[in-house]
């Protein structure tokens, strides 16, 4: 009788043990899914990360264009288009700046501008190739993209003009406007475009 109940004793300590052990692999396995979802996880947040400090774009010059100074002699001429040439910023790898956003804070108007293959306009900006092969793909350190924005449409909020000439401004002399340039990565460049103190005469300025 001792035996039996000393065998009973030892097949439920055994069975207590290997539930036990089930108990430990399981938990152990659902660590190892947690774990590999937060290094999953991790990895992703760290490409993003990476693509938002490197993934970005440099000005490396802007120009605007201004309308004849009979359009509005109190100030003899506004810039009515303004080109903006990009390139990679450091470390960047391609930029599609078709799927680039850029934010327009200006005198009268803020907007957000994106994308189109069409004419610029008070919604819209447009790509023109300075060097490289694409229009829209900075795909080398070299290349240079024109950013094209139609400053008379954005700062009039239309893009169907009427009444006379002289009611229909982009950027007057002296004045600013703040352009934040944002990639599909999230990486973004703030640039001021700035009119000088006199156009007279002139037919496009830096800004």
């Amino acid at each position: 009788m001792e035996s039996m109940r000393r065998g009973q004793v030892g097949i439920g300590t055994l069975v207590v043990f290997m539930a036990m052990i089930l108990v430990a692999a399981m938990a152990a396995s659902t660590l190892v899914d947690i774990g590999g979802m937060l290094q999953s996880r991790g990895d992703a947040t760290g490409e993003e990360a990476v693509g938002q400090v490197t993934n970005g774009v440099s000005v490396t010059g802007a120009f605007g264009t201004i309308t004849n100074a009979t359009d509005d002699p109190f100030t003899d001429g506004t810039v009515s288009d303004i080109e903006i040439v990009v390139g990679q910023s450091a470390g960047s790898g391609n930029v599609n700046v078709s799927d680039v956003t850029v934010d327009w804070v200006g005198p009268r108007q803020a907007t957000t501008l994106s994308w189109t293959d069409g004419t610029a306009n008070s919604s819209r900006f447009t790509t023109r190739k300075t060097t490289g092969n694409s229009a829209t793909v900075l795909a080398d350190a070299e290349d240079r993209i024109e950013i094209v924005i139609n400053a008379t449409a954005v700062e009039e909020n239309q893009d169907s003009f009427s009444g006379t000439s002289n009611d229909n401004h982009g950027l007057y002399a002296g004045e600013r406007a703040e352009l934040v340039i944002t990639t599909q990565y999230g990486a973004s460049t703030t640039y001021w475009v700035s009119v000088p103190e006199s156009v007279t005469g002139a037919s496009a300025v830096s800004v």
